[in-house]
This record gives structure tokens, C-alpha cells and sequence, in this order.
């Protein structure tokens, strides 16, 4: 630990670690739970409450290291970021959600791996384990969906409601918090770099989707700079 901070300060900053964890985790949980639903057949209305269940035992243990750092009820403590987010209408709606969510999951846990907190980097790397195949399953239903004109219109306007959220819940680069949490080895990479991650991972998707990249202004984060000529100032960028 850096002589510069305080354990109070640490355990601060890494509590901010859990509780934007603990929101990735439960906005993907309402979003499997709202849409099983809208799932055609029971075997993908299975697989889907596989995920789901394997998502909230790994919730689980979020709680219990933010009631071990001093915290108290980690759900209502992210909720209103939550409930901020519309739940999806339509399965096509729902693959992209998920396909875009789940990058932007398997991107911060590969941030997190070698943190130093053992608890949160086991959590992390059984994410990167198991992330994975749900969202190019989940990108799989919506680029097929993307080849009937009939839906690209939707499948657009859905992509654009959608990567900034998924963005978003990787928190903001290039904050002194986040330059901390490096320092001190909670977590092994910047919020910068897994935001970059996360934009290239999402690239092919977009391509052979045939849609285009939301506007800066439309992202509500700062990017990177080697980032920003991938978006546009204004309007949709192909």
C-alpha cells in the first residue's frame, strides 16, 4: 500500500471498484431476468436463467466484500444508476443489450484479474471465464437479425441507445481515483484502457452489422484520445 494514502482512503477506492462491479452485474441480472420472456424456446429461456443464476452467486460474493470494506446495502447503493436504464421491448433489443453489456462486463473483469484484492480478482477472472460466449451468442442473434432490412432501422436506433450505457458502466479515464486504484494494484489496468478494449472488441460487430458509431456527444465520457477519431462530433459515423 502507498505511503501517500490512507487504509481508509484504500479500502475508499476500492469499494468504488465493487460498487461499479456490483452495477455491471445486477443491470445485466435485470436485463436476463426481464428478458427471458421474450426468448422464443425453452432451451434459450434456459440458458438464460443459467446465466442468470451463475451471475447473482457471483453477486454474492460482491456483497460480501463491500460489507467487509464498511459498506451497507450494495443494491440500494447503485440502484438509482440503475433504474436510469431503460429495460429492453424486443428480443432484438435484448441481443444487443446483452451482446454489448457483456463485452463491456469482460472488459473491466480483464481490468480487475491482477488486482490485489484476491476476492474481487477471483470474481474478475471467473467473469472473463464465463462472459465470454453469452455475448458472441448474443452478437451472433442480432447480426443475423442486422441482415433483413426490414429491421436495420431498429437494430440502429438499439445500437445507439446501447454502446454508450455499455461505455458508461466502465467509469470515466483519467481520474485521480482511478490513477490511485492503479497505484495502490486494485486494479491492473486504467479505466482508459478498458474503455479502448472494449470500443475495438465491439468494432467487428459493428461492421458486419452495417451500423454506425454514435456521436461524441451521445457517449457522456470523456474517451481517450487515440479513441475519439472513431466517433463523430455530431450526428452517426460509419
Amino acid at each position: 500500500m502507498s505511503s501517500t494514502l490512507s487504509q481508509t482512503q484504500s479500502a475508499t477506492l476500492l469499494r468504488q471498484l465493487v460498487e461499479g462491479q456490483a452495477y455491471r452485474q445486477l443491470l445485466l441480472g435485470n436485463i436476463r431476468g426481464a428478458g427471458i420472456q421474450m426468448l422464443p424456446d425453452v432451451a434459450s429461456k434456459g440458458r438464460m436463467a443459467d446465466d442468470l443464476e451463475h451471475s447473482l452467486r457471483l453477486m454474492e460474493q460482491v456483497e460480501a466484500i463491500h460489507s467487509e470494506l464498511g459498506g451497507v446495502e450494495l443494491v440500494s447503493a447503485v440502484r438509482p444508476r440503475i433504474d436510469r436504464v431503460p429495460m429492453p421491448e424486443s428480443q432484438l433489443e435484448l441481443s444487443v443489450a446483452l451482446a454489448l453489456l457483456g463485452r463491456a462486463e469482460y472488459a473491466a473483469a480483464g481490468g480487475l484479474v491482477e488486482s490485489c484484492h484476491e476476492g474481487l480478482a477471483a470474481i474478475a477472472r471467473d467473469l472473463v471465464d464465463s462472459v465470454r460466449e453469452e455475448a458472441e451468442a448474443e452478437a451472433r442473434v442480432f447480426i443475423e437479425a442486422c441482415t433483413h432490412p426490414s429491421r436495420r432501422s431498429s437494430a440502429q436506433t438499439y445500437w445507439s441507445r446501447w454502446f454508450p450505457i455499455a461505455l458508461r458502466s466502465l467509469g470515466r479515464p483519467r481520474t485521480r481515483q482511478d490513477e490511485q486504484a492503479q497505484e495502490l494494484g486494485l486494479r491492473g489496468v486504467s479505466a482508459g484502457e478498458c474503455i479502448r478494449r472494449f470500443v475495438c472488441d465491439a468494432e467487428p460487430m459493428r461492421r458486419a452489422c452495417g451500423l454506425h458509431m454514435p456521436s461524441l456527444n451521445q457517449l457522456g465520457v470523456e474517451l481517450p484520445e487515440d479513441l475519439r477519431g472513431r466517433f463523430p462530433e455530431g450526428g452517426l459515423h460509419a
